[in-house]
Formats: structure tokens, sequence, C-alpha cells
């Protein structure tokens, strides 16, 4: 019996009998995953704090399935330093399996880089996650269903709509003006299991306008536009949400993963509709369950073989599971989007160290374009830092700082030998002075006490000299993704004078900074 027989087997023990034991072969973890949610079947209306662990519990469990096939170890035996959304040094092996091989019936599918051997791999790994994944999300999202309140997490499959939905945003008249206090995160959920589109997006377009901070509508909205197209809408927009996460178990993210049961509901009931496949695509991307979106981007290839995200997505997943893949996909979905913003963030989040010389140039090119790019300089600094040359990168941390800053902040002064403990949030500046003598070599060691990275990419630091110039004398940082620790060594300082040193976090949660002499 496989573990999703169990599941079941075991939840509806469960229901007759609150004590029963779980049967063999089932996991504790999952055991008590399972305990929890017959609990709050039983309980009239759970609160949100246990419905959220129910759901982070179930993506949890998905993941888990998800991490035995990640990327692979270099033949140096050194993981490849990735700026992506996969967690950091993680390694497998892929070993052949003849009998997989063999057994593996021929059918007809879109053409794949993988071999044989290795797509079957993934295929079986894939049907164990997704069923993992749609079990416990499917038993939570019946929880909230019972509890018949449509603005507790995502709504049911009660809300998907009946007439056959557009495959695109369709023109419509002019949306009435936003009203205050109004619920449009419900109202364009429930538009999109209708397959109303426009109306969706004018929804999110009016949440946004509502409260700039409700990050998941950028997400939602972003996905909806490049359905048409605008592939600047998307690539801007994934930036704001990513750089706006806390952590692991951030509400956003959860937010996001409960839309995959009825998004899946509404793919049944329309399979030739390419939108629900972008939007789940994109959830599955957010769950960090790359394996699971592949068919998602896949099959909207399939139906709208002239939109870039497809092919752009599944070289992105590709780039996370294979190691050295030469993917067509890459062109076509740059061939499709020339020069676009969701092209260069899909290059920014796929950066190796390997690729950082031939990525300098496309950077630098995006950077020309528009002076005002919110990652392109951050691409460009990282690339130079690696390539040490530290001028450079001083020059464009600083522009990246920059172009991205909503609030500067005034902080405490550093001083040598202490360590400073600061609650930082994305896109805020943070300005701490220190002062120094002509000639000291300073180290700067910054740890993550709280939240969560998710996006491996470092806090962009630059210092200023006196004047309030960018200090560019030789230093040394040390581009560590996704790690804890972020040193800025080497740094002698030319003049006497009060310093200032500029940190710019990606994400929301508390630091610590300590300025030490270096000898």
């Amino acid at each position: 019996m496989n573990e999703a027989d169990l599941f079941d087997q075991y939840l509806d023990t469960l229901r007759r009998n609150p004590d029963a034991a779980p049967p063999s072969g089932l996991d504790s973890e999952t055991a008590t995953f399972i305990r929890a949610l017959a609990a709050a079947e039983r309980s009239p209306a759970p609160p949100q704090s246990i419905q959220d662990r129910i759901w982070h519990k179930a993506l949890t469990l998905a993941q888990s399935e998800e991490d035995t096939f990640r990327r692979p170890s270099s033949p140096n035996d050194q993981i490849d330093q990735k700026l992506t959304v996969i967690k950091p040094g993680e390694k497998i092996q892929l070993e052949p399996d003849d009998r997989v091989a063999q057994t593996e019936s021929i059918q007809p599918e879109a053409p794949s880089t993988r071999p044989p051997t290795t797509r079957h791999i993934w295929q079986y790994t894939l049907t164990i996650a997704a069923a993992v994944l749609l079990v416990a999300l499917l038993g939570a999202l019946l929880i909230q269903m019972a509890n018949r309140n449509p603005r507790d997490g995502y709504p049911g499959s009660e809300f998907i709509g009946t007439d056959t939905p557009t495959p695109t945003i369709q023109p419509t008249t002019p949306a009435p003006p936003c009203e205050w206090g109004a619920d449009y995160m419900t109202r364009g959920q429930v538009s999109i299991n209708a397959g109303d589109y426009a109306a969706a997006s004018a929804d999110f377009n009016c949440a946004i306008t509502n409260d700039p901070t409700n990050y998941v509508a950028y997400l939602w909205r972003g996905g909806l536009a490049a359905l048409d197209g605008d592939y600047d809408q998307l690539g801007n927009n994934l930036y704001t949400f990513y750089t706006h996460r806390s952590s692991s178990t951030d509400p956003m993210r959860l937010a996001v993963v409960k839309a995959i049961p009825a998004l899946t509901s509404a793919i049944a009931a329309h399979p030739d509709d390419p939108a629900p496949y972008m939007l789940r695509g994109l959830a599955y991307i957010v769950a960090d369950l790359q394996l699971s979106a592949q068919p998602d981007f896949e099959r909207l290839i399939e139906l709208l073989p002239n939109n870039a995200v497809g092919y752009l997505f599944t070289w992105s997943i590709n780039q996370t599971t294979l190691q050295d893949l030469t993917d067509p996909n890459i062109e076509k979905g740059e061939a499709l989007a020339p020069g676009s913003i969701l092209v260069d963030w899909i290059r920014w989040t796929n950066l190796t160290q390997a690729d950082v010389e031939s990525y300098r140039p496309i950077f630098d090119r995006a950077a020309q374009r528009n002076p005002q790019h919110r990652f392109a300089f951050g691409a460009m600094g990282i690339a130079d830092a690696l390539l040490g040359d530290m001028t450079a990168a001083a020059q464009d941390f600083y522009q990246h700082i920059q172009n991205n800053q909503v609030k500067s902040v005034d902080g405490d002064a550093l001083i040598v030998g202490k360590a400073v403990t600061l609650n930082v949030s994305a896109g805020n500046v943070y300005h701490l002075p220190f002062t120094v003598q002509a000639g000291q070599k300073l180290s700067f060691t910054i740890g993550r006490e709280s939240g969560s990275i998710f996006w491996a990419f470092p806090i962009t630091e630059v210092i200023l000299t006196p004047d309030g110039e960018v200090l560019t004398v030789p230093y040394h940082v040390q581009i560590q993704y996704g790690n804890t620790v972020i040193p800025i060594t080497g740094l002698e300082v030319p003049i006497d004078g009060t310093y200032t040193l500029l940190l710019a976090p990606n994400y929301s949660g508390q630091i610590s900074i300590r300025l030490s002499e270096s000898k």
C-alpha cells in the first residue's frame, strides 16, 4: 500500500476513532500531520494559526519528496553557487536505473533534452510529490470549505464557474474606481476560477492600490499580465514578491500555496485554458516545487506556443535539476521576449559562478537600456566582485541600492570590536556610521539572526567615505549565496574620519553586524 493510500486509510480511521494508532508503514511525521487534519475537521472553526501550520506541514511533506532529486554536485564535488529558489548546498546523485529504462513505454511527447532514464525518474518523483502535495492540500482545503468563510484562505471549488474561460485577458470597458475596504483578493480569486481574467486583473490592481504591501496581489497580477505578453510586468512583480518574503513560513507563501487545489480544479474543468496552468506553475515555483511546475509550463507551451513564459521557466527548472544541460528553451524564450524584465529576472535567478563572465555583458546591456533597472546593477556587482574588481562592484552595488530604496534609515554607530543587532525590512537602506583612522584594516561580518533568505541573494553592502562618495579602494566581499555570513575583509581606509556602511537587505528579519580590526 502506497503512502497516499495509507494517508487516506488513517484519516478515515481517525474520523471513527480519534485515538486510533497509525498503520504500519506510515512515518511518524506524516501520522502527526494526519492527526492534526482529523482534529481540525472535528473543530467547528480552526484558528487561522492552526490552518497555516497544516498548510505549511503539507508543503514541507511535498518538498521533502522533491528534495531527493535536486541538482547534482559538480565533477570536483563542489556545488555550483546559484542564485535560485532552491535550497543552497543540496546534492543529488542520479544513478542509472536499467529496469526503469527498459520498461518505459515509447510515447510521443514534447521535445526534451533529458536522457530517457533521467526523465522517467523525474516523472516518477513528480508523481509522488504531486500526490503527497495534493492529498495534503485538498484535505486542508476541505477544512476551510467547511468553515464557510470565503475570506479565510483561497476559495474552494464551489467558486469555479461553468462557462468556458477565455484563453487570455480580453479588453473590457474601463474598470470602475476602486472601493476602499473591498476584499479585492477574494474577488480576484473568484474571477480567476470563473475564467474572467480581465476582471481578476482589475481586482488585483485595486488590491495593490488599496494596499501597496499586498505582495501576493503583485504575483497574480504579473501572471495574468504575462498571458497577454506583458513580460516586464511579470518580471517586476516577481522581483517585488520575492524581495519581500520573510521566511519559509511567510504567510504570503502560504496564501499562494492555498491556491493550488482551486487552480487544479479549474484545470480539470477547462484543460485547454492556459491561464490556470501559468498561475499554478507560478504557485509551484513559490512553493519551491519546481518539478511539479514543469508539466504546467510544458502544457503552457503547447497552448500558447508564442508566449515566452513557458519556455523561460522550463529552462530555469531544467537548470536547477540537471547539470551542464543544453536547453533550447532559453533561446526560444529570449527570442519571443527580447530585452524584457522577465528574461533578465530568469537569467539573474540562474546565475552561477561559472556563468559570471559570460553573463556580465548581458546585464550591462540591460542597465544601459534602463538605468533604473531594479536588479541589473546588483547582478553586475556580483559578477564584478566574483571577478575581483571591487572598484566596479562598489559602484554597481551603490546604483542597485539607489534603484531599490524605499526608505532610508539611520542606524546606531558601529564600534570596533562590538556587535550591533538590527531588525531589517526589504526596501529599507540602513546607514551605519563608524569612525576610524587612516590605515586601519577592517572587516565586517554580517550574520542572519532570524528570518530566511528565501531567495538566495546576499545583502547589498556599500561603504561611503566621509565626504559621501562610494569608497572604491580594494577590498574583498565573499559572496556566499544563501549563507548567513557575508563578510567584507581586507578594507584599509585611506583617511581619518567617519565612514558609513550602507546595508540593503533582500528579506525581513534580524541581523547582527560586527566591525573588527584585521591584522
